[in-house]
């Protein structure tokens, strides 16, 4: 199953993010444009980045305000890889798209994981407080 299928037979159709700059939303249109995948777009219409939320409508500006560093506070998450950071996991990525130089995938692989976990974290207790608030 494609990643395009898996979100298509997914319950929730709204996809939650954290990019904080709209890179990993470009990267994915760009890849999916590049397999004529183009149902990306009606299934990112109603997509958000929740970096770009929290800046604008709840935190305001800050010079660090990165997922590794939210998920120990909002989402009660720590990740296991720490050597890497999201701009470089991109910049790896776009050397290998660029340059065909294949970075450590396993590296890569467990950052991505990390991400995830994170992001489903904050995404998990921001919808309990609501709930427990409405």
């Amino acid at each position: 199953m494609s990643f395009i299928d898996f979100l298509k037979n997914q319950n929730e159709s709204t996809i939650v993010y954290y990019g904080n700059n709209y890179f990993d939303e470009k990267c994915l249109k760009q890849r999916c444009v590049h397999w004529d995948r183009h149902e990306i777009f009606d299934l990112m219409s109603e997509s958000y980045d929740l970096g770009i939320l929290l800046q604008t409508n709840l935190l305001g500006e800050y010079d660090d305000i990165n997922l590794k560093n939210l998920a120990p506070i909002i989402g009660d998450f720590n990740y296991e890889n720490t050597e890497l950071t999201g701009f470089q996991v991109g910049s790896l990525y776009t050397s290998y798209l660029l340059d065909g130089i294949e970075p450590d995938w396993e590296k890569l692989m467990n950052y991505n994981k990390d991400d995830v976990y994170a992001l489903k974290s904050i995404v998990d207790n921001v919808r309990n407080i609501l709930n427990t608030t409405s």
